[in-house]
């Protein structure tokens, strides 16, 4: 997964009320632009991170959904 696609991804989530999901979010968005910034951006350490908080976010975003 190219590090533009997850900085989207970040971007466009849309947590609605959830004050948990966006704080995740926003952690997220920071955590990718470090990556990047730093060089570090490869599959190897950073893919799987990035999956298990992608499904955070999905999670996250399920639950706003409901609430709203």
């Amino acid at each position: 997964m190219a590090a533009t696609t997850l900085a989207r991804y970040a971007a466009n989530f849309n947590p609605g009320r959830n004050a948990r999901a966006l704080r995740v979010g926003l952690q997220f968005r920071v955590q990718c632009q470090h990556l990047v910034h730093r060089r570090q951006w490869t599959r190897v350490n950073a893919v799987p991170h990035v999956r298990h908080v992608i499904t955070q976010l999905q999670a996250h975003q399920l639950q706003a959904n409901e609430l709203a």
